[in-house]
Order: structure tokens, then sequence, then C-alpha cells
């Protein structure tokens, strides 16, 4: 049964508030915790949010229960790595040029980023064919 676009995208950002908190939990510990500089704790967060991601977006958001493939995995791992990208320039930016405090200015990224994931997951990595 196709769920609606709606319910989709509530879940997707579900899931994605679930890796966020992740991501934020592994990258405040690396930097206050461990001394990593901010933009490597973000690709530490990142790493560990994306991973949980995928298989909750696989079940639950898109509902996908075909067997775990590399190549839908690579897809989604490619999607996620041109938001980490982009999400990074946006980090990178309000806390160099706008000076807001490192972790709302990853909130701000991470929201950004993911209303663009979410489409291009739904319309590439998880389409039904």
């Amino acid at each position: 049964m196709e769920q609606s676009y709606f319910k989709q995208c509530v879940k997707y950002f579900v899931v994605g508030a679930f890796g966020t908190l992740l991501n934020l939990i592994i990258m405040y510990f690396s930097v206050e915790l461990i001394g990593f500089p901010y933009l490597l704790g973000g690709a530490l967060g990142f790493t560990f949010g994306v991973t949980s991601n995928y298989f909750l977006n696989k079940e639950w958001t898109f509902y996908d229960k075909k067997r775990v493939s590399f190549k839908q995995y690579r897809r989604y791992l490619m999607i996620s790595l041109i938001g980490l990208a982009g999400g990074s320039l946006l980090l990178y930016f309000f806390v160099e040029f706008l000076g807001v405090w490192y972790l709302f200015s990853q909130i701000l990224a991470i929201i950004i980023m993911g209303g663009i994931s979410f489409l291009l997951h739904k319309f590439w990595t998880f389409r039904k064919v």
C-alpha cells in the first residue's frame, strides 16, 4: 500500500530528528570532550546518523521491504554525502561569517539539506520501479 506523500515526509523528518540527535550528540562529545575540530565532529556525527537513517528510512518511511542492496545504499550514501558537503559549507558559513554557535548552525544546515535530500531519496533512492 502506497503511503501519502505527506505521511512519508513526516516519517522522513521523524527519522531525521533521530539521526540529527545522534549526529549532535556525537558531534558535541567529539568536539567538547575529545577536542576534535567542529567540522570533523560534524562529519563523525554525520557518519553515525546517516547509517541509522538509511535503515530506518528504508523500512519505515519508504516501506521498502526488498533486501538491502549495495546499489541502493550507494545511492543513499551519495545523496547523504552531497548533503554533508552542502551542510558543511552552510555550517562553516554560519559559524565563520555570521558568528552563529556551531550546534545551532548544524541544526540549521541539517534542516536545509534535509528538505533537499528527502526529495532526492523519494524519487531516486527509494523510487518504486
